[in-house]
């Protein structure tokens, strides 16, 4: 009975110590944040050695090194590295210069070091000079792996709303704002343009049916693309001479409602049946240079070009071009395209013409983007600076013929009506 006793006191002692001791003595007691002590000088010991492993910073010399020993975390150069379940973080101050491409290639070639497969190493500029090298462990899930049927989104009242046109890789609604930017849609053939032009005119067709948004469209190709759903547009060009004339229509357009906006003191112009938003598509943007037959006419509908993508957002006048050749000198009023979604390309250097370097380094390497995947890619809106990783959806063959007889009937019971 006394040693049952005697146990229960030191049961109940050690409880209490190990209770109440640490906030008595927290120096002495407090082995949690002993322990996180360890942790931060582990890895500031070997964010230095695999830094200087990587050619990121110099190496101390042994005096320096062996001083710098005594308090690491103050006195070593800043780099931290952490291991985690999932992945290999090392964050390093880089000293020594190294282009973002140089540092794939270094971390690739460096992951057997840190117990990590090559396959799956992200580069990160924090800053100017902080870098974050990540290795996967194991492949990353990649929601838009999958393709994603057209999904109308719920009807907008308001016809310049921003359009459902696919899904984020977070698995959020992704939007493409229209009629507010200028937008230029870039990739290899095959890469899914095809998916984001007709996500777009479909997710309008509530609004055209309204008459509050006329879509227009050229496809010098001879007409192959907009061919699978014609009631979805007001107007359609197979020849250079007829896009040359829309083009100069709708110059003319812009030109009329600034001025009328001008007169009834109206920043932006409000679509009305009368009135609608207009969308000119271009299926290949390239073709007005290639197929223009000299250069005066080459020249003349640049001017209409550029002066539509300066001008035309404030009267809903908006282009939406779509390319596979990212050549500045292929691409009319390049510049002024201000929502950019670059899809699948061969190389790295199409994929820097096509989005620009800091796109790039910010890790819209379109060059990645599998075959098996069309429909995916980075968009980029140059005002905002944002760039996100999107698919767009999927729009099958049975998809747009149902939307085109459907559109088909609907002119015809309104042609009637009005008849």
């Amino acid at each position: 009975m006394a040693a049952l006793l005697l146990a229960v006191v030191l049961v109940v002692a050690g409880v209490a110590a190990v209770i109440w001791f640490p906030r008595f003595a927290p120096g002495l007691g407090d082995w949690r944040r002993w322990r996180k002590a360890r942790a931060t000088r582990r890895a500031a010991v070997q964010g230095y050695r695999h830094a200087v492993g990587m050619r990121l910073i110099p190496a101390l010399s042994d005096d320096d090194y062996e001083w710098a020993m005594r308090r690491p975390v103050k006195r070593l150069p800043s780099a931290r590295f952490r291991v985690m379940p999932d992945w290999v973080v090392l964050t390093v101050a880089q000293t020594q210069a190294a282009t973002t491409d140089e540092l794939v290639k270094r971390a690739e070639a460096y992951a057997p070091v840190v117990g990590a497969p090559a396959d799956w190493v992200t580069v990160q500029r924090q800053t100017d000079a902080v870098v974050r090298i990540v290795w996967r462990r194991a492949a990353p899930v990649d929601q838009l792996s999958e393709s994603i049927p057209f999904q109308p989104g719920p009807a907008s009242d308001d016809p310049i709303a921003p359009v459902l046109v696919g899904r984020t890789e977070a698995g959020a609604d992704y939007r493409l704002n229209v009629f507010d930017r200028q937008t230029l849609v870039l990739g290899a053939s095959g890469a899914g343009k095809g998916s984001w032009l007709w996500s777009t005119v479909l997710g309008l067709t509530p609004h055209i049916k309204a008459g509050t948004v006329e879509v227009w469209g050229a496809d010098l190709k001879g007409g192959v693309e907009l061919s699978a759903a014609l009631p979805m547009f007001a107007r359609t060009a197979t020849t250079f001479e007829q896009a040359a004339e829309m083009i100069a229509e709708l110059r003319a357009e812009v030109d009329r409602r600034l001025e009328h906006m001008v007169s009834v003191n109206s920043r932006k112009h409000a679509p009305t049946p009368e009135q609608p938003a207009r969308l000119m598509i271009f299926d290949e943007f390239a073709s007005l240079v290639y197929s223009a037959p000299s250069s005066k006419e080459k020249a003349a509908v640049e001017a209409d070009v550029k002066s539509i993508a300066s001008r035309g957002r404030a009267a809903r006048v908006v282009i939406q071009a779509f390319a596979q050749d990212p050549r500045a000198d292929s691409l009319l009023a390049r510049p002024l395209f201000t929502n950019v979604v670059g899809l699948r390309f061969r190389t790295a250097d199409d994929t820097k013409l096509a989005i620009g370097p800091a796109a790039y380094d910010a890790g819209a390497k379109c060059e990645l983007i599998p075959q098996s995947t069309p429909g995916v890619g980075y968009a980029m809106d140059e005002e905002s600076g944002t760039v996100q990783r999107v698919r767009a959806f999927w729009v099958s063959d049975e998809v747009l013929a149902e939307t085109s007889a459907d559109m088909e009937r609907f002119l015809a019971l309104r042609e009637g009506a009005a008849s």
